[in-house]
């Protein structure tokens, strides 16, 4: 292809490496933005199948249990027992109901820091005797 010359009288030519430059990026990036996934669909697999399905068991939310700084006990912010009870007979009638009607029930323990440890053994206590096993501390 011929393009004459210009006001200078130099030859005018397209430069062929540049050219070149940008068809090779091209490729590379086609190349590199291509997916080469094989589809599920396409291997010859057998999956397993569920020949009876069971229902899961449907747990309350967690029963947090409060002892606060006197010593009182609240389970979701109803308060039972008085604060002097060792026993906290209350705690575990609602603990005992629980964990018949719950077997893997989660009882979240949220003791004040000023509270003995031995009200908190009195309550893990109670967990105890009513059968809850699930039973984690939240220190706030």
């Amino acid at each position: 292809m011929q393009f004459g010359r210009d006001r200078n009288g130099e030859k005018i030519e397209i430069q062929m490496a540049p050219m070149v430059d940008i068809v090779f990026l091209l490729l590379v990036f086609f190349m590199v933005t291509a997916s080469f996934v094989v589809e599920e669909s396409q291997l010859k697999i057998s999956l397993p199948v569920v020949k009876a399905s069971v229902s899961a068991e449907e747990l309350p939310d967690e029963v947090v249990i409060h002892i606060m700084s006197d010593g009182g006990i609240a389970v979701n912010e109803r308060e039972y027992d008085f604060p002097g009870s060792k026993e906290l007979p209350e705690l575990r009638a609602v603990l005992s109901k629980l964990a018949s009607i719950f077997s893997n029930q989660n009882v979240i323990i949220e003791a004040d820091g000023r509270v003995s440890h031995g009200r908190v053994v009195d309550v893990l206590n109670a967990c105890a005797a009513s059968g809850v096993t699930n039973i984690s501390f939240y220190m706030p």
